[in-house]
């Protein structure tokens, strides 16, 4: 590997905290072992990638957060780009990044980056958009907000938004206003106040970065009961992806996500609205990305 195309949006996640000018001179101090060639992506993300990836670079490597990532996975997709994807963790959320990266800093994976090896994930898909981790609805998404709003970013700590989604993901957890159709109608039906969704499993997400998983998509329901007992099975989940002892559904044809008008999804750390039902199915070998044997 000696060549890598770095798409930069420095508006992006934790890359603003660099500014653009320190972000840069960062990537060629980790990086000077190769060829850099910069893609400014901060007006339009996917045309930056699709740049990128005709570059032939050997790698195609986001600085940018977790929204810029999933924009650049899914340009390169569509193109079919032959090299390396490279999600560097400046995001807030930085779900991806940890996956393959553990809790390395984007310095330490751009200086590790040659030692690195190909692998290659299953996604998942809902709305249009893809996910590689996890995708979530109802409670998580809520307590997945506030501890994210806990974090310091340019604007410090914001303690008022993260006392907004606690008390809406408390308010959540007496409502099982989420129902998932599974293969057709032909598995089951179930109600649920929170949904969690890992393309491959949860023992792939847990397990090492290439662990693609079986060609399935698993999904975690949660059903109201004890408040206590669910705060802390769903805060361990997002603190470390471990499965709570819940009964895991499995389905290899798409699901099929209905309740509200729209339910607002989280999408490897991306938040958005979808109008519902929601389709959610599965991509297999979706990309392939440089990753430490370990």
């Amino acid at each position: 590997m000696k060549t890598l195309a770095i798409v930069l949006n420095p508006m992006a996640g934790s890359a603003r905290a660099f500014g653009e000018d320190d972000l840069r001179e960062a990537i060629k101090v980790a990086a000077s072992w190769a060829e850099l060639e910069f893609f400014d992506a901060s007006d339009d993300v996917p045309g930056a990638a699709r740049a990128a990836c005709a570059s032939g670079a050997d790698a195609v490597v986001t600085a940018g957060g977790d929204g810029t990532a999933a924009a650049v996975l899914d340009a390169a997709r569509e193109a079919g780009c032959a090299s390396l994807m490279v999600p560097l963790p400046l995001g807030t959320a930085n779900m991806l990044p940890h996956r393959l990266y553990g809790d390395r800093d984007f310095q330490t994976v751009l200086a590790e980056l040659p030692h690195y090896r190909a692998v290659t994930l299953h996604a998942g898909q809902a709305s249009g958009r893809t996910f590689y981790v996890a995708l979530m609805a109802g409670v998580p998404v809520h307590f997945g907000q506030a501890r994210e709003a806990l974090r310091p970013d340019g604007a410090g700590r914001r303690l008022s938004e993260a006392f907004r989604r606690l008390r809406q993901g408390l308010a959540s957890m007496a409502r099982a206003h989420m129902r998932l159709k599974l293969d057709d109608g032909e598995h089951r039906v179930s109600r649920s106040c929170a949904l969690v969704v890992a393309p491959g499993g949860f023992a792939a997400v847990r397990g090492s970065a290439d662990a693609a998983g079986p060609a399935v998509l698993e999904h975690l329901m949660m059903k109201p009961g004890d408040p206590a007992d669910f705060a802390v099975k769903t805060a361990s989940f997002l603190a470390g992806l471990s499965t709570p002892d819940d009964a895991v559904l499995l389905s290899r044809r798409p699901a099929i996500l209905s309740g509200p008008k729209r339910i607002e999804l989280m999408l490897d750390g991306e938040v958005f609205k979808a109008k519902t039902p929601v389709e959610i199915s599965l991509i297999e070998n979706a990309a392939s990305f440089a990753a430490p044997a370990d």
